[in-house]
């Protein structure tokens, strides 16, 4: 790949990219009360040697606190009419900006999927959640990109697949490895 935005490739004439890995080792993972589900998560891919995986079917569990980044308009930019999918606008300024929010009302885990990724080349992986909350007395259904200091209300269970069979596509300059994109290994 060139030093080049990764969305900014010639998209081929069926529009889209793909790869096809085969599923690795599953999990079923159990989070305790008071953990942060980031660093546990973390601890955990390091610990049973994962590089790529996919976080998905939160079937059980609630937050308190919930931290995690939300979409707000940049000060500088109020008007978005103009910004393109990737924030940008024409002149090539920011018109949103992600802030930390931190809610500390019990939320009940209504959605949550997530991946986990090397940092960089040759760097231990990272895990990356969304998630949204609610269906509580006193809660909204809120969510985003969660951060660090979100913790388990309780206990939080979800599946883990591991993703086998592909290679990361490292471009030049390029800080996060969700950034890139896969290759097959045949």
């Amino acid at each position: 790949m060139s030093k080049k935005e990764w969305w900014d490739d010639e998209i081929p004439p069926e529009g889209y990219y793909q790869v096809q890995p085969q599923r690795g080792r599953e999990f079923i993972v159990r989070i305790g009360n008071g953990q942060d589900v980031l660093e546990t998560m973390q601890r955990f891919a390091q610990n049973n040697n994962i590089m790529v995986a996919r976080i998905h079917t939160a079937y059980m569990g609630a937050l308190k606190p919930q931290v995690f980044l939300k979409y707000v308009p940049h000060p500088d930019r109020i008007d978005p009419t103009s910004a393109s999918k990737y924030l940008k606008d024409i002149e090539g300024k920011k018109w949103m900006q992600e802030i930390p929010v931190k809610t500390d009302n019990l939320g009940m885990i209504l959605s949550l999927n997530g991946f986990i990724v090397p940092k960089g080349e040759g760097e231990p992986p990272e895990v990356k959640i969304h998630f949204l909350t609610g269906a509580s007395w006193d809660s909204e259904i809120t969510g985003g990109h969660m951060e660090p200091g979100t913790k388990v209300a309780g206990e939080f269970c979800c599946f883990v697949t591991e993703l086998v069979g592909l290679e990361m596509i490292w471009a030049d300059g390029v800080k996060y490895a969700y950034e890139h994109w896969f290759k097959e290994i045949t």
